[in-house]
C-alpha cells in the first residue's frame, strides 16, 4: 500500500490548488477525483450540438504585475502563464422593473467611485444609502440590493463586486 503525505478530495479549482501547493511544497500528495476530468465547476458540457462553460468568467485579486492580487500570486507560485484580459464593466444587468412594464438595462463600471455614481444615476437619492468603500462584499451585494430598489429576474453576469474586473479570456 502506497503512503501519501496529503490526500486531496476533489479535483476542483479547490481540490487542485491545494495539491499544487503540497506538492510544491515536496509532500508526496494524492489527488483523487470521481468525474472523467479535472475542474469541478471550472469546466464545460456538452448537450446535442451545444457547449456550456461552466468556468470561471470573472476573477478578482488578480491585480496588476507591479502589485499582484492574491489570484496572480497563486498562478505565478504554479508556474501557469494564463492569457487575462481586463474588462470595462463590473457587470451588466437586463431586466423588467417590479411593475412589469418598465425596462431595465444597466451597466455598472469596476471602480468603486464609478460605481457609486452609476447607481447614483439609476437610483437617485442612492449614495447616502450605499457605503461600498468599507463594506464587507456580503453587506455591500446587500446594500446595492436594496439600493437598486428592483430585484433583477435574469442577469447577464452574477457578479456584484464593484473591484472586480478580471474576465478569463474565452476559447
Amino acid at each position: 500500500m502506497q503512503k501519501y503525505d496529503a490526500v486531496v478530495i476533489g479535483a476542483g479549482n479547490g481540490g487542485l490548488a491545494a495539491a499544487c501547493r503540497m506538492a510544491k511544497g515536496g509532500k508526496k500528495t494524492l489527488l483523487v477525483e470521481r468525474h472523467n476530468l479535472p475542474g469541478g465547476c471550472a469546466s464545460s458540457f456538452r448537450r446535442g450540438r451545444f457547449e456550456f462553460e461552466t468556468a470561471l468568467h470573472e476573477l478578482c485579486e488578480w491585480g496588476s504585475k507591479e502589485n499582484p492580487g492574491g489570484c496572480r500570486k497563486t498562478c505565478e507560485d504554479f508556474g501557469l502563464d494564463i492569457p487575462w484580459h481586463m474588462v470595462p464593466d463590473n457587470f451588466r444587468v437586463i431586466t423588467t422593473a417590479s411593475d412589469g412594464k418598465t425596462h431595465i438595462d444597466a451597466t455598472l463600471p469596476c471602480t468603486v467611485k464609478e460605481f457609486v455614481n452609476e447607481m447614483e444615476r439609476l437610483v437617485p437619492a442612492s449614495r447616502s444609502r450605499t457605503f461600498l468603500i468599507s463594506a464587507p462584499s456580503s453587506t455591500r451585494r446587500a446594500t446595492i440590493r436594496s439600493a437598486s430598489r428592483e430585484r433583477p429576474t435574469r442577469n447577464t453576469c452574477r457578479s456584484t463586486s464593484p473591484t472586480s474586473c478580471v474576465s478569463a479570456a474565452t476559447r
